[in-house]
């Protein structure tokens, strides 16, 4: 009988632990809840563990200007996250938040690529 007990309550301690898992808050995933708190400064890092890691990125250095010094010229990079037919923008300059957007995946495409 003790030894039902104990199991018992093992199972119940398991079953609680997966359930806290699994009930965090979204942590890590591509929610609005999540995209809410992206701040202004904020790192790559910051962001992903928000968000979780990006679905693409794209690195926008290849409109910087034909020239020998461009050290001037910030680092610019756009994160994308997918949430269903949701998208999550987040735009990076020197690796720290400068800008972000969300909206249908169709019309953020579109903005994407400047299309009006």
């Amino acid at each position: 009988m003790q030894r039902i007990t104990y199991s018992f309550r093992l199972a119940v301690v398991a079953l609680v632990c997966a359930l806290s898992a699994g009930c965090s808050g979204g942590k890590g995933k591509p929610t609005k809840a999540n995209f809410d708190k992206i701040m202004d400064g904020m790192s790559v890092q910051q962001v992903e563990e928000l968000m979780g890691p990006a679905k693409t990125s794209l690195d926008m250095s290849h409109l910087s200007p034909k020239s020998k010094d461009v050290s001037w010229i910030p680092k610019a990079v756009i994160y994308v996250w997918e949430d269903g037919e949701t998208d999550y923008h987040v735009n990076f300059y020197d690796d720290k938040v400068k800008a972000k957007d969300m909206g249908p995946r169709e019309e953020m495409r579109k903005k994407a690529v400047g299309a009006k």
